[in-house]
């Protein structure tokens, strides 16, 4: 029976985006439009899989053999005119549909008996995600810069304002949180969600978002009240902080809210000390980031090397700074060239 579930789920994905790709081609739908509309088809049907499978191991091999098909869905002749092209057709390079099966099957996994833990962020991510891109597009006017282009603040404004309405409503029908104590929680979800998303690339927001506010609720979730105004406190802190300091640490603004908000997440899961690892890495490859600077290909491959205009760490080893190659060097190398440079 759950094999059966299990094909009828897939089944049901491909028909989805089958939909979507029909009435795209009559009604003349954005590629954004179409991209969404499935996102929110799938977080829909995600978040009736604690009624339909009553164990972990179907749901994460659902999820793997989605991850599977969604790959296969990147080959050029699906990406660009078939059905891959509802997630495929924007112009960014996204890998945002893996990323959300990979999320659903992380998130059964780990909430397994407290089923608000799943729900919570699954909606977060299926709605404020999807509000908040189609707000940008359509009324986004003020702008600013990510990894890999820009994003609106008034796509942030609407991704806070739902998430905090949605987190309000789900805590309040589905946990015996004191009603104070909801309010707040609701604040640093919808807060917490919106940096996470705001400053994400490549669709890595649908791993982020529901991760972290998994997260956190799970350790937080029956936390007092004066814990909470901490969190709250701790988190603008944070940003704020990192923000203020991050041209002197050799930061881009991105990747400076992008460092409070991973402290503010280890300090919200585990104990203080545990936050001195990234702080004493930022620290320690700062200066020389500065004093050293080197060119990286793919700024976005890893997060501390991620600098003051897109530029790695540089720390040294051994007797010298270690340095990506430059991009003249690897254009150099036409199969790596074609591979980095290629579409989804």
């Amino acid at each position: 029976m759950p094999l059966l579930l299990i094909a009828l789920s897939i089944a049901g994905l491909l028909g989805a985006m089958a939909g979507v790709h029909a009435i795209a081609r009559r009604r003349g739908w954005s590629a954004e439009l179409q991209r969404k509309s499935v996102h929110v088809a799938t977080g829909l049907y995600a978040l009736s899989l604690p009624l339909t499978f009553s164990d972990t191991w179907p749901v994460l091999l659902l999820t793997a053999v989605a991850v599977v098909v969604l790959m296969l869905m990147r080959l050029p002749a699906l990406a660009r005119t078939g059905i891959g092209s509802t997630i495929h057709g924007v112009e960014r390079q996204s890998y945002g549909e893996v990323l959300l099966a990979v999320a659903v099957g992380f998130l059964f996994f780990r909430s397994y008996g407290n089923p608000v833990l799943f729900v919570l962020p699954m909606l977060v991510l299926t709605f404020s995600d999807a509000a908040a891109a189609l707000t940008g597009v359509r009324y986004g006017r003020r702008l600013f810069a990510v990894e890999d282009g820009t994003k609106s603040f008034e796509g942030v404004v609407m991704f806070f304002l739902l998430a905090f309405i949605l987190a309000m409503i789900t805590l309040l029908l589905m946990t015996d949180v004191p009603k104070l104590n909801v309010i707040l929680l609701s604040v640093i979800v919808a807060a917490f969600g919106a940096q996470l998303e705001a400053d994400s690339w490549r669709g890595l927001d649908n791993l982020f978002v529901p991760v972290g506010l998994h997260l956190f609720l799970q350790n937080n979730l029956d936390a007092p009240l004066y814990s909470l105004l901490g969190a709250a406190v701790l988190l603008l802190t944070l940003i704020a902080g990192f923000q203020a300091a991050g041209a002197r640490l050799g930061l881009t603004r991105q990747a400076a809210r992008g460092y409070g908000v991973l402290v503010f997440l280890i300090l919200s899961v585990t104990a203080p000390h545990n936050a001195i690892l990234p702080l004493a890495a930022s620290s320690a490859c700062s200066p020389s980031a500065i004093a050293n600077p080197a060119t990286a290909l793919v700024p976005n491959s890893t997060f501390l090397a991620w600098r003051r205009r897109q530029r790695p760490c540089g720390c040294s080893s051994g007797n010298g700074a270690v340095t990506m190659p430059s991009t003249s060097t690897i254009s150099r190398l036409p199969a790596l060239r074609r591979f980095l440079q290629r579409s989804p």
